[in-house]
């Protein structure tokens, strides 16, 4: 009997293992992240300057739509949708105003953003670890497009997608069943999710902004402080419902055009704080996809500051010149339970961060 045959056939069970290897790395890297060092924020927001050299260095990439595929062609242009998402040649994110794969920034929002968190992460590291998943909802052209349902998409994309952190700087006073089923699944696989508390210097414990408002305790809700650690005008506030405070008057980041600007509102402060977790993952990654854990040392790093007694959380103020402390502080951070909530299905209000205007310099 020839050898021929059975050589062939453990070939072919050799190569038949190789694939289920491939695959296997494959998955992991799609579940965890194109390199498992990596902190991995999804900006959900306007786009990004992605002819900014200082911020496209650090871009996510999906390991499903790059490299060869089969026929030897670039996976991030063949037109297809080689990891099986739903989305094609989604190489840095999605548009999904416009449903393309670049998300390019037309507003100055988004690129603002994705600026101060980098600029918080590099306090730590000076080339930093983490990468940017870039999700837009929203465009100022088109004013008249699903922003809900777009925001709720994008959830749902940097969940699956593997981010560790969503940073979010939109919402409405209404509620969303949808919205908040998509952001209690970002909870099950332990995403933190960093939401602006909003600019229309209410109390949230009595006006509702969402998903600030959500009682679950993987959101991180934040309002915005001045030089002075007063809360500005304009800052959504509540003992109960934000967390945290931050510095988000006049704050200097990227526009596009790689003009520097400034910006003001809670959306910078959440930034801010966004890139304060990253930071604090990349010191400490055994804490990714552990949200609540998260949040406690978070609030742990920041220190009571008496204008927001009443205002914010146990007064917490967090200073983005000093990196949170590595420490157990052993406080609960939300004291919020999960409650199931029978919100109605609603559309958000414009997104209050685009009361914000930028200048360039």
């Amino acid at each position: 009997i020839p050898a021929w045959p059975l050589k062939t056939e453990l070939l072919m069970s050799e190569k038949i293992k190789s694939f289920v290897i491939l695959a296997f790395i494959l998955c992991c890297k799609i579940a965890f992240g194109a390199d498992s060092d990596d902190v991995i924020v999804a900006i959900i927001d306007t786009g990004l300057d992605f002819n900014n050299p200082e911020l496209s260095q650090y871009l996510w990439t999906n390991p499903g739509e790059s490299g060869l595929d089969l026929q030897g062609n670039n996976k991030a242009k063949n037109g297809i949708d080689d990891d099986g998402n739903g989305f094609i040649d989604d190489v840095h994110g999605w548009d999904f105003v416009n449903q393309r794969p670049q998300a390019q920034d037309h507003h100055g929002h988004g690129s603002h953003i994705a600026g101060l968190v980098l600029s918080q992460v590099k306090k730590v590291q000076q080339r930093p670890a983490v990468k940017l998943m870039i999700l837009k909802y929203y465009d100022q052209t088109f004013l008249s497009t699903d922003t809900l349902g777009h925001t709720i998409k994008a959830f749902k994309y940097a969940t699956r997608m593997g981010a560790h952190i969503i940073n979010y700087s939109g919402g409405g006073s209404q509620a969303s069943r949808a919205e908040y089923q998509a952001l209690q699944e970002a909870h099950e696989k332990g995403l933190l999710v960093a939401a602006a508390a909003g600019n229309e210097g209410r109390d949230l414990g009595q006006e509702k902004f969402f998903p600030a408002n959500y009682p679950l305790p993987n959101i991180l809700s934040v309002t915005a402080v001045d030089s002075k650690h007063q809360l500005l005008l304009t800052s959504n506030f509540s003992a109960q419902f934000v967390a945290l405070a931050a510095p988000g008057k006049n704050q200097i980041s990227w526009l596009p055009g790689s003009h520097l600007g400034p910006m003001t509102g809670t959306s910078q402060a959440t930034a801010l704080a966004t890139g304060a977790a990253a930071s604090f993952l990349i010191q400490r990654p055994e804490y990714k996809f552990r949200p609540f854990e998260l949040i406690r040392y978070l609030k742990a790093g920041a220190r009571t500051e008496k204008d927001l007694i009443g205002k914010v959380q146990n007064a917490d103020f967090l200073d983005s010149e000093t990196p949170p402390l590595l420490r157990d502080s052993g406080e609960t951070p939300f004291g919020l339970s999960l409650v199931e909530t029978n919100s109605p299905e609603s559309t958000h209000s414009q997104p209050s961060m685009f009361q914000n205007v930028y200048e360039k310099n």
